[in-house]
């Protein structure tokens, strides 16, 4: 269906659904639905998506899962982020909970993870998020100490692998890494991107610089996505004021902006350009170089 016109023709042909009977066609009418419930939500008409969606659901059953897995899994994650959106915070949460226990592919299983996330960070119930975070980063084998020593060695053991890889060729050079292809490694450091925040404001610092660190070895053995933008600038905070290289700690956080460049990524550019400002440039720029940084933190944002 022509884009500005699924509404239109949405509109009809719910009307008259439960008239359809063949499953070829119930499949076709929920699939429009569930176009028409996404680009509902990119205009922020969550309450308009979830009905789209709802008939969606409705013109399927049960036995969907296994035959139409992936239609199934769809509109039923669009539904929880919609409601989540709408600020149905519990609703959404009974709705991830059952995702959780329907979705089959550790890509999923992550997918919603991330958005559990998000909707604790929301509510500004940090530890639920990290915990929503860890659960997402085990599906790929990553997990992180619970101790406080254990946390210090690992972050440490990372820190030294990080120098070894960047080695001679110097942080700069890292600008030209290839793209990240691997899914499940992209999803991995989206995850962590996610997770750095909660971490960090829950008062777990070197949970959130042990991330960081992470996220570089990761984006060095693997290639550059849009969230190693984050990495590398956090990263930074480590660098700088915890380990005094506050010269590498600069040189991190040009990168950072480079690859946010590079990727022409404006949806983590605010978040880039605030680290950027607040823990990198003040130890090494005079502080009317802050201003532009912090504005533009605030644009993108």
């Amino acid at each position: 269906a022509p884009d500005d016109r699924i509404f239109t023709i949405v509109n009809h042909l719910n009307i008259g659904a439960d008239l359809i009977d063949s499953t070829a066609d119930r499949l076709a009418v929920a699939r429009l639905n569930l176009a028409a419930g996404r680009k509902a939500k990119t205009s922020a008409a969550y309450r308009a998506a979830l009905e789209y969606l709802a008939k969606g659901v409705a013109l399927l059953d049960e036995s969907a899962w296994n035959s139409e897995y992936e239609l199934m899994f769809s509109l039923h994650l669009e539904a929880a982020e919609c409601q989540y959106l709408d600020g149905a915070f519990d609703t959404a949460e009974e709705s991830f909970r059952l995702l959780l226990l329907r979705a089959t592919r550790p890509l999923d299983l992550a997918q919603i993870q991330s958005l559990r996330i998000t909707l604790y960070e929301n509510q500004s119930r940090w530890l639920d998020a990290v915990s929503a975070g860890r659960d997402g980063l085990t599906l790929f084998d990553i997990s992180f100490p619970e101790g406080t020593e254990d946390k210090l060695a690992a972050l440490d053991r990372e820190v030294d692998i990080v120098e070894t890889l960047v080695g001679a060729r110097g942080i700069a050079s890292l600008i030209d890494l290839p793209e990240m292809t691997d899914a499940n490694m992209r999803m991995v450091m989206r995850i962590l991107t996610i997770l750095w925040a909660p971490a960090y404001i829950a008062g777990d610092e070197v949970l959130a610089r042990l991330i960081s660190a992470t996220m570089v070895r990761l984006s060095i053995a693997h290639g550059h996505t849009e969230d190693s933008a984050y990495g590398y600038v956090t990263h930074a905070i480590m660098v700088g004021p915890i380990r005094r290289d506050y010269r590498s700690a600069y040189e991190w956080g040009l990168l950072a902006l480079q690859v946010n460049r590079r990727f022409n990524d404006l949806k983590r550019r605010a978040k880039i350009h605030q680290q950027f400002q607040a823990h990198v440039n003040l130890w090494c720029r005079p502080f009317e170089t802050w201003i532009q940084h912090a504005r533009e933190a605030s644009r993108s944002g």
